[in-house]
């Protein structure tokens, strides 16, 4: 895995809860000027928060995995990981070389 992976891997959370925060707290403040009672106003802030946040881990975990598929038509093995330059070559040969279904 190289550093732009891992240092994307180490600061996505703490980016994307900071993220999700701000716009929790950015629909709290709305919900409160219309008087909304804090327990619903914090249930939908925890909502928004939770939601953003996976979203953005969703979207870093795409970002640093690597996806090695059987080539042969009508397969699908497939496998996902975020691992070591020497690892993603072994996972490779493996799909590539995998026994197929008939």
């Amino acid at each position: 895995m190289n550093s732009m992976n891992r240092t994307l891997r180490r600061y996505s959370f703490p980016v994307s809860l900071v993220l999700g925060g701000g716009l929790a707290a950015a629909a709290g403040t709305q919900l409160a000027s219309y008087s909304v009672p804090s327990g619903l106003s914090f249930g939908c802030a925890l909502c928004i928060c939770s939601t953003f946040t996976s979203f953005l881990q969703t979207v870093a975990e795409a970002l640093t995995t690597t996806t090695h598929r059987c080539r042969k038509e009508g397969c699908d093995f497939a496998v996902r990981l975020g691992a070591q330059a020497a690892e993603n070559r072994r996972w490779q040969e493996i799909a590539a070389t995998h026994p197929h279904r008939h």
